[in-house]
């Protein structure tokens, strides 16, 4: 799926009180410098990013996931659990998790361990404000999910 249209699908499940302040954005970079100050043209330098009233609260950049996967040396790979921990995420696998996302109902996605699924529940417009509001989001959430919980949750927000 094109990300043109996979953005128009997710941008349509937003509430109607986040439209305006939420965006998701993708790129590739064909050519980029690297965490070493390199010019680095492997072509799979991509990055996905959510602004909240056009502040990034989130990335998910090849670049740092690939680097981090690195820091172990080649005989050991960082588990990618291991990294959603730790906040790093790969494009590819957040990009997995948003299409699997329109193909699911946002009941079963609030369940996941998956903290993009999870995420984008918090803000999909199927999922009322009390059953938000019923939802226990403790400190050890993935930040991106607290945020957008709070977002939605948030008095000035909250149609009642």
């Amino acid at each position: 799926m094109l990300w043109s249209k996979l953005k128009t699908r997710l941008a349509a499940l937003v509430a109607p009180e986040l439209r305006e302040r939420l965006d998701l954005h993708w790129t590739t970079f064909r050519v980029h410098h690297n965490d070493h100050g390199l010019v680095c043209r492997c072509g799979q330098a991509q990055e996905f990013w959510i602004t909240i009233d056009k502040i990034k609260v989130f990335r998910a950049s090849y670049c740092k996931f690939a680097n981090e996967q690195s820091k172990a040396g080649p005989s050991y790979r960082i588990d990618v659990d291991e990294l959603r921990a730790r906040e790093i995420h790969s494009p590819h696998d957040v990009w997995a998790s948003l299409e699997s996302y329109l193909n699911m109902p946002p009941e079963v996605a609030l369940r996941s361990t998956d903290p993009i699924l999870r995420a984008m529940a918090m803000i999909d417009r199927r999922i009322g404000i009390r059953t938000m509001k019923q939802l226990k989001v403790t400190d050890d959430e993935h930040a991106l999910v607290r945020l957008l919980y709070f977002l939605r949750t948030s008095a000035k927000n909250s149609r009642q």
